[in-house]
């Protein structure tokens, strides 16, 4: 049975800013424990060449997980995917929202790989020579 573990930590705002509008709040979610995937199920971009800035785009799909290189873009994307991400928002409520969305994504995920576990059919394997096929 696959399942991850979630972490949660808030960082409250900077007091000293007193501007309700200019305020951030900040959650960082990380993947503390994965059982039967892998832990990095956050996908990133890079969007700065010099690889300084990396933004949160989504809960990876299935097909994402065998496509995507981890801790780092390769090849010819510029999406990875990471176990830990870091995303703001005005307002607690804002982040309680995200919190939301993200655990649904992840349950998404868990029930699309079971799915694809599901879908799998035994393999047949044969050896083909000129002249005959032979099932092994």
């Amino acid at each position: 049975m696959r399942k991850i573990t979630l972490q949660r930590v808030d960082q409250s705002p900077d007091p000293e800013v007193t501007d309700t509008y200019a305020q951030t709040y900040g959650m960082t979610l990380t993947v503390t424990a994965a059982y039967d995937m892998p832990a990095e199920v956050f996908v990133k971009q890079r969007i700065s060449p010099d690889g300084t800035q990396d933004v949160f785009a989504a809960v990876a799909s299935a097909q994402q997980l065998q496509d995507l290189p981890v801790n780092e873009p390769g090849g010819d994307t510029s999406y990875f995917r990471v176990s830990s991400v870091t995303v703001q928002g005005m307002n607690q409520a804002a982040l309680d929202e995200i919190y939301r969305l993200v655990q649904e994504e992840i349950q998404l995920l868990v029930r699309n790989l079971d799915a694809l576990d599901n879908q799998a059919v035994p393999s047949t394997t044969c050896e083909i020579t000129v002249g005959s096929l032979e099932y092994l």
